[in-house]
């Protein structure tokens, strides 16, 4: 809950509680002639005491109310696969955000690292935990995109395990349509990749693909890996279209 709201709350209780003596104040002076004085004031006293703690104990209340909520999964069911979570996660780096705005639009682009064999099911729990920890952090956004990445070496390419996004309706064009609370909020996982982790390239041909990328024409960068790796030009097509095929899910 931000202080605006709690300075409002305590104001209200304190305004209240003020009104309160006073009528309190008001009617034990109006009825100093009553036969039984003494009841008579006991009562309001007791009574005054009484209301007072149901607007203290309504303040407590919301305070818990608005703590609660803060600390809730805010992440809709949608994202989840059969309802089922992966017990074990494995380990993940957040290497990069992108903030990619326009106008008053927030929107972020989160690039991270998994170098170890991951499943689909377990890339949309780690996305549930990012997106947590987002909301956690900044409070307010638009549209979040998480991209997954296999090797460090990759991240300006395509992101080869896929993009989780977080979005109204679970679309990054529709952000402007955000609510603050998310509750319009869906996470898309269409685009997270099941892969078989069989054809994962090897740390070499990462290499061998990032020599071949600096050249305009595929021939001459073949050309030039099989020279520098002492290979024929038909194996370096081979370990190259390895990894080209592993970034953009080439089966």
């Amino acid at each position: 809950m931000n202080n605006n709201t709690f300075y409002s709350i305590m104001l209200q209780a304190c305004l209240s509680g003020t009104m309160i003596y006073l009528i309190t104040i008001a009617i034990i002076f109006f009825t100093k002639r009553a036969k039984n004085k003494e009841v008579t004031t006991a009562s309001i006293v007791i009574s005054a005491i009484i209301i007072y703690g149901l607007v203290f104990t309504g303040v407590y209340v919301e305070l818990t109310e608005d703590s609660s909520v803060e600390s809730e999964l805010v992440v809709n069911d949608s994202i989840k696969q059969d309802g089922v979570k992966a017990n074990t996660l494995p380990k993940y780096e957040r290497i990069e955000t992108e903030e990619v705005h326009y106008a008053n639009i927030e929107r972020f682009v989160i690039k991270v690292l998994i170098k170890d064999e991951v499943s689909k099911q377990q890339l949309i729990d780690i996305s549930e935990e990012i997106v947590n920890e987002t909301i956690n952090q900044r409070r307010t956004f638009h549209a979040l995109a998480i991209h997954y990445y296999t090797h460090m070496e990759l991240v300006n390419n395509r992101a080869s395990l896929g993009i989780f996004t977080y979005a109204p309706n679970g679309r990054w064009k529709d952000a402007s349509e955000a609510k603050s609370d998310f509750s319009n909020f869906l996470g898309d996982t269409t685009e997270l990749i099941e892969k078989n982790w069989e054809d994962k390239p090897t740390d070499q041909e990462i290499r061998m693909y990032q020599d071949y990328d600096g050249f305009e024409m595929r021939d001459d960068g073949i050309k030039f890996v099989a020279e520098k790796y002492n290979i024929s030009e038909g194996e370096a097509k081979n370990h190259i279209d390895r990894v080209y095929h592993w970034i953009y899910n080439i089966k």
